[in-house]
Parts: structure tokens; sequence; C-alpha cells
């Protein structure tokens, strides 16, 4: 189990946990709808290989990519994301690649200063000298996604995992609201799971101004790729673009 999954299924909850009174679980709510956000891997982005960035620095620190099979974590649309080595210091990371210029690049800069325990650690950026990609270097979460689990739990989780999950969830978006900032693509394939089981949310371009126009195209573009995971007002901006 972890994040590499060349293709998904739908594949809907189909038990009810749920107290007699007819009432969801917490349990249930969470695994009611675990929908397939597939990846066409024909239309899959850019990799390490391709780009030919086997190594790279960021702020002097070397960093080299694991580009066995191994070492691939996940490879959607935007891009592939591996394992890396620091090198010197042995410390492996997940890092990703994707074309420069992208949707993701209207928030890039915002996980600067972003410091949570229900965050995935943003390490650092960089950019290719062609000016082509830009390969971000994201603490490691060893755990896999919350969508494998929630696919490994078809009836649902136990509700005292649900609880926590969603805690952390909350706890992260209001960190981020705080700091007038949006998650523009909330969804079970953005909450990495830490070698403790604790869910950790993703925000790598992904963290935008909460009032910056830029953000009002993402939350409508997101709105489209996650369906029934797209808040209220995701969709509202999804039905009026």
């Amino acid at each position: 189990r972890g994040y590499q999954r060349p293709g998904f299924e739908t594949r809907p909850a189909t038990g009810r946990l749920g107290p007699v009174d007819g009432s969801p679980s917490a349990g249930a709510m969470f695994g009611e709808t675990v929908e397939a956000l597939s990846e066409d891997t024909s239309d899959a982005g850019p990799t390490f290989a391709a780009a030919g960035v086997p190594r790279f620095e960021v702020d002097g620190r070397p960093f080299a990519v694991d580009t066995s099979a191994l070492g691939l974590l996940h490879h959607g649309a935007s891009g592939e994301v591996r394992v890396a080595l620091e090198e010197g210091t042995g410390e492996r990371y997940a890092v990703k690649i994707r074309l420069a210029g992208d949707a993701l690049d209207a928030g890039d800069g915002n996980e600067e200063g972003l410091h949570h325990t229900c965050l995935v650690g943003h390490v650092g950026r960089h950019r290719t000298p062609d000016g082509l990609h830009v390969v971000d270097v994201m603490e490691l979460c060893t755990g896999g996604e919350l969508l494998d689990l929630l696919m490994d739990h078809a009836d649902g989780l136990p509700d005292d995992d649900a609880r926590a999950h969603t805690r952390r969830v909350a706890t992260a978006l209001a960190y981020l609201h705080a700091r007038g900032l949006c998650h523009t693509a909330l969804r079970p394939g953005k909450l990495l799971l830490d070698g403790d089981g604790r869910a950790r949310l993703a925000v790598s371009g992904r963290a935008q101004g909460a009032l910056d126009p830029k953000a009002f195209a993402a939350l409508a573009r997101g709105a489209v790729e996650m369906g029934v995971y797209a808040a209220p007002e995701a969709r509202a901006l999804a039905a009026r673009a």
C-alpha cells in the first residue's frame, strides 16, 4: 500500500455503520463515498527522467532523486512524485516535478512560513536552469494517502479514526484560514499519513490567498477535479465559470 496507483477504480462504500436511530456514524460518513478521482497515466505530467533532473540543489543543499521503481511515490496529471535523498545528511524527502507556469504556480511561495503538525512540511523549491520545470521538496510521509485508507475500508473507517482525521483536517484548515489562505484541492489524495498514521494536509502550490482572483479560478478548476469532495463555494464558482 502507498501512493503509487497507476489507475484508480470507483469503489463506493457498500456498508453502513450507524447507531440504531439511523443517523450515520462518523466512520460511515467518512467512508460514505470513495470516488474514483481517476488519473489517466496517458496524460500524466512530467517525470524526473524525461526532464533530465537526477539531482538538484535547494539553497545549497544537494538532493539525489531515487529514479528506481521503489522510489516512485505517485505520478499524476500535474507531475511525478519520488523519494529523494539529501546528500550529506542521508535524510529522505518527497520531491515533485511539475511544469513551470502550471496552475500550481499561483500558490508558489505561500508555503513559506507555514509550520504546523497537521501540514506536510514544505522544505523548498528548485527551478530548473532551462526554466521549464519546478521541483518541490516536501517532508516524506511514509503512511500513504488517506484515499488508500478509505479504499481499504469500504464500510467506513472506525469512528475514532474518522474523528481523529477529521479533527486534524479541520485544524489544518483553521491554521491556513487564520493566515488568509485557502486550500484549492482538499480531497483524500491531498491528505497524507505520516509514520504514526496521522493525517497531514499537503499544501505545496495549493495554498492561495483567499481574496486573490487567481485563487477563485483555482477553486473553480479544483471543483471539477474533486467532484463530491469539492466545497460548496468551489462548486458555485465552477458553475459561474
